[in-house]
C-alpha cells in the first residue's frame, strides 16, 4: 500500500484501496445500523432505562418515561432521580446504590416509588447495574419497570384476604373450610371461634378433623351426597340439616350453607362452611308437629295421625295376611260429669282414662282420642278376628274401675265400644265410620257393652247413607213438608196454637215423619237447613193464622235440633225469619230436647237467653228421658217444660207413669213453668192432665198432625 518506487500507486495498489475502503464503509455503516437498531429497542421499550453518573445526575434516559412517569428526557436528563422518589424508599435506594457499588457483578433490584407528573405515585421495580467504570458509560445504568398494577392486585388481595380473615374468624355463625381433595375429602382446614363454642371445642382442636367423624351416622349420607355433586356436576352450592356431635356428646342440628371452591382445572378444591345451630328451632317445628298431630289434653294422637297410622296399618296386613281391627270408645254419661263436678273433673278422667288405655295397649297398637270422651284403637297383627273381643272386654273392665278425683269425689264410669275388623277394601274412614256405627249400636242397645260390626249394621249403614242422599234431593228439590198438630189449653179448652212437625216427600210421593230421619237429620248437619226452612215455613203460616182467625194470641211451636242451637248465628237465623214472616218473637215457641242440654254447657244456656231476651218462649221437650241434673234446669233460661209421650201413654193404666207426671207437673209450677204434655191420645188421659193441674197439651185427642189449610184454631175445643 505504499505504492511503486517512486511513490505512485498502481492500478492494483488502487484496486486494493477501494476494497478496503468498501470494507470499511460496510463496518462503518453495520455499527451504526446495528447502534440504531438498539436505540429503537431502548426507545420504544415500555420499562425506562437511565444512567446515572457518580455524581448522581442523569445522564440519559430513553423517551418511555414520558409514557410511564408523564414527563420528556430533558425534563430529567441533568437532575438526580432521587428527587423524584418517595421519601420513605431513599433509604432502601442508598443502600442499594452502595451494595452495587461494592459489587459490581451483582445487579441490585428494589420497588420504589416515582412521583408522576399529574402528582400521583407510581411503583416501579429498579434494576441497578454498576457500569461506572465503562468508559462508554461512566454510570449506574438504572431499569425501571411499572408494577403499580401488580402492587394494588396484591395490595387489594392481602385487604381482601384479611377481610376474609377478619369476617371468617369473628362470624356470628359457624365457619368452617373443608378439603375436598385427596383421598380423605371432608377434612377440616380451618375453622373460626363460632364454630368450635358451637362444639364445645377450640378452633385448634377441630383442625384436621374429619367433618364425617362428628357427624350423626343417620346423616352421614348427606356429605356423601353433597360431595358426589360438587364433583359429578357442575353445583357449587349445598344446604342441608344435619346432626353434629357436641364434644359433651349430644347432639345438635345445624343447618349447613356450603359453597365450593374449584382448582385451576375445575376440579372441587374446598367448601367454606356456614354453620348455623337450629337445635331449638328444630325442636319447637317438633312440637308444633307433635300439637298438630296429638291431643293436647292427653298427648295421644288424633284423629289426623290416627288415620295415617291406620292407612300405613291396612298396607301391613294385607301384606302379612294378618287381620287388624278397630275399636271405638265412647264413655256413657260423661257430659254429666262435666254438668255435675266441673271441667276440672272431666279433664282427669279423661287422663286416666287415657292412662288405662295405654297399660292395656301393646306396643304395637295405636291409641289415640278423637275428641271429647271418644277413644280409638288401632290393634294389629290379629291371628284371629275373636281375639279383639277379649281386648274389648279388658277395657270395659279396666275402665269400670273408679277414679278417685280428689278426697272428696270418686267417680264411676262404664264404656260403649264400636268394634270393625279389616276386610279387603277398606279405608281408613270407612273403618273409623263403621266402627263408630257399631258404638252407636251399642248405646242404643243399653250402653256398657261392645257392638261388632257386621252385615247387618252394614246394610243399616247403607240404608242411613240412602237416607241422607233422599234427605238432599228432598232439601234441595222443595219436597219439605210441614205438618201442624193443635195445642190446647186444658182449663177452658182453648186452641191456642200449633206444633209445626217437619216431614218430606219422597220421589214417588210418600210422606216420611220425622222419627224415621231425624237421626240421620242431625249427624249429618242437614238439620240445620232444614230447621231453618220450617221455621220460616211455621212463622209465615202462623201470620195467616193469626189474621183468619183473628187472634193474635195464637203460637206456633217448632222443635230446635242441638245442632240449630250450637250453630254460629243462629239467635239472628230467629230474627230474620220473624222480620220477614211479621210475627213477635212472643208468638213463637221454641222446643229444645233435654239431650241437647248438656251437648253445648255454657254456650247452650247463653244461646237460649239470648233467644229468650228477645221474647221467644223457650222450652224443654221430652222432659225427664234426660240426664240433666235439677240444679242445672233451675239456672236454664226457659219458659215450658213438655212431658215426653212415652209417660202419657201410661196415664190410667201404670201409678208409676202417673207418678212421674205429677211430678213433673209440680216441678214445673215449683220453677213457675208452664207445663204441656205430648201424645195425648184418650179422654182418660186428658181427665187425669186436667186433674194432675197440667196447663197445655196436644196429641190426637185434639186432633192429628194435618197441612195447614185444614188446622181449626178456633175458641172451642
Amino acid at each position: 500500500t505504499q505504492g511503486g518506487s517512486d511513490g505512485a500507486f498502481g492500478d492494483d495498489d488502487e484496486r486494493v484501496l477501494d476494497f478496503v475502503a468498501t470494507l470499511a464503509g460496510a463496518a462503518f455503516e453495520n455499527v451504526a445500523g446495528r447502534e440504531a437498531y438498539f436505540r429503537s429497542l431502548i426507545e420504544y421499550s415500555h420499562d425506562v432505562t437511565a444512567v446515572v453518573d457518580r455524581h448522581g445526575r442523569t445522564t440519559y434516559v430513553t423517551p418511555s418515561i414520558e409514557r410511564r412517569l408523564g414527563r420528556r428526557p430533558e425534563e430529567v436528563e441533568g437532575r438526580a432521580p432521587f428527587d423524584l422518589m418517595y421519601g420513605d424508599d431513599l433509604d432502601a435506594v442508598a443502600a442499594s446504590w452502595s451494595a452495587a457499588v461494592r459489587s459490581p457483578a451483582d445487579p441490585q433490584t428494589l420497588e420504589v416509588r416515582f412521583r408522576h407528573a399529574d402528582g400521583s405515585w407510581r411503583w416501579m421495580e429498579m434494576t441497578m447495574t454498576n457500569r461506572l467504570d465503562d468508559p462508554r458509560l461512566h454510570g449506574m445504568v438504572l431499569n425501571l419497570s411499572d408494577v403499580t398494577e401488580r402492587r394494588q392486585a396484591a395490595t387489594d388481595l392481602a385487604r381482601a384476604s384479611e377481610q376474609f380473615r377478619l369476617a371468617f374468624d369473628h362470624a356470628p355463625i359457624g365457619m368452617a373450610l373443608v378439603d375436598q381433595k385427596g383421598r380423605e375429602p371432608g377434612r377440616i382446614l380451618l375453622s373460626n371461634e363460632a364454630l368450635a363454642m358451637m362444639l364445645g371445642t377450640d378452633p385448634a382442636a377441630l383442625a384436621g378433623v374429619n367433618v364425617n367423624d362428628i357427624t350423626h351416622p343417620d346423616d352421614r349420607h348427606v356429605g356423601y351426597d353433597a360431595h358426589r355433586r360438587f364433583v359429578t356436576s357442575h353445583t357449587d352450592v349445598a344446604q342441608d340439616e344435619v346432626r353434629l356431635q357436641h364434644s359433651s356428646g349430644t347432639w345438635l342440628w345445624v343447618r349447613v350453607r356450603a359453597a365450593l371452591i374449584r382448582d385451576e382445572s375445575g376440579a372441587p378444591d374446598y367448601f367454606i362452611a356456614q354453620v348455623v345451630d337450629v337445635t331449638e328451632q328444630r325442636a319447637a317445628e317438633e312440637r308444633l308437629v307433635h300439637q298438630a298431630l296429638h291431643d293436647p289434653l292427653t298427648g295421644l294422637p288424633n284423629r289426623r295421625l290416627f288415620l295415617d297410622h291406620l292407612e300405613q296399618a291396612i298396607a301391613r296386613a294385607e301384606r302379612m295376611r294378618r287381620h287388624l281391627a278397630v275399636l271405638f270408645l265412647d264413655l256413657d254419661r260423661f257430659k254429666v260429669i262435666n254438668d255435675s263436678f266441673g271441667h276440672g273433673t272431666g279433664d282427669t278422667v279423661l287422663m286416666e282414662t287415657a292412662r288405662r288405655l295405654q297399660e292395656l295397649t301393646r306396643a304395637s297398637d295405636t291409641l289415640g282420642r278423637l275428641g271429647g270422651d271418644e277413644f280409638v284403637v288401632l290393634v294389629e297383627d290379629l291371628a284371629e278376628t275373636d281375639e279383639v273381643r277379649a281386648i274389648a272386654q279388658r277395657i270395659q273392665d279396666a275402665l269400670s274401675l273408679p277414679i278417685t278425683v280428689s278426697p272428696a269425689v270418686t267417680v264411676s264410669l262404664t264404656t260403649s265400644i264400636g268394634i270393625t275388623v279389616a276386610r279387603p277394601g277398606d279405608s281408613p274412614a270407612s273403618l273409623l265410620r263403621d266402627a263408630d256405627t257399631a258404638l252407636y249400636r251399642a248405646k242404643d242397645l243399653g250402653r256398657a257393652r261392645y257392638e261388632l260390626f257386621g252385615d247387618h249394621l252394614r246394610m243399616q249403614a247403607v240404608s242411613r247413607m240412602s237416607l241422607e242422599r233422599q234427605l238432599r234431593e228432598a232439601l234441595d228439590q222443595q219436597r219439605l213438608v210441614a205438618l201442624y198438630q193443635p195445642v190446647v189449653e186444658l182449663a177452658g179448652g182453648r186452641r191456642v196454637g200449633a206444633e209445626a212437625l217437619l216431614h218430606y216427600r219422597t220421589s214417588s210421593g210418600a210422606l216420611v215423619g220425622p222419627s224415621d230421619f231425624m237421626e240421620v237429620a242431625e249427624e249429618t248437619g242437614l238439620i240445620v237447613p232444614m230447621g231453618t226452612w220450617l221455621l220460616r215455613r211455621a212463622c209465615h203460616e202462623l201470620a195467616v193464622w193469626q189474621e183468619r182467625f183473628r187472634d193474635p194470641r195464637l203460637r206456633v211451636t217448632v222443635d230446635v235440633s242441638p245442632r240449630q242451637l250450637l250453630s254460629v248465628g243462629f239467635p239472628n237465623t230467629v230474627r230474620s225469619v220473624l222480620a220477614d214472616a211479621r210475627v213477635k218473637a212472643t208468638s213463637i215457641s221454641l222446643e229444645i230436647g233435654e239431650a241437647a242440654l248438656t251437648e253445648g254447657g255454657e254456650t247452650t244456656r247463653a244461646t237460649m237467653a239470648e233467644l229468650q231476651g228477645m221474647g221467644c218462649q223457650v222450652g224443654i221437650a221430652g222432659f225427664g228421658t234426660g240426664y240433666s241434673s235439677l240444679t242445672y234446669l233451675r239456672r236454664l233460661p226457659i219458659d215450658f217444660l213438655k212431658v215426653d209421650a212415652s209417660f202419657i201413654r201410661g196415664l190410667g193404666r201404670n201409678a208409676e207413669d202417673e207418678t212421674i207426671v205429677d211430678a213433673v207437673i209440680k216441678l214445673a209450677q215449683a220453677l213457675s213453668l208452664t207445663s204441656l204434655a205430648d201424645g195425648v191420645d184418650t179422654a182418660d188421659q186428658e181427665h187425669t192432665l186436667r186433674r194432675l193441674g197440667c196447663h197445655l197439651a196436644q196429641g190426637v185427642r185434639f186432633g192429628p198432625a194435618g197441612p195447614p189449610e185444614e188446622l181449626v184454631l178456633s175458641s172451642q175445643a
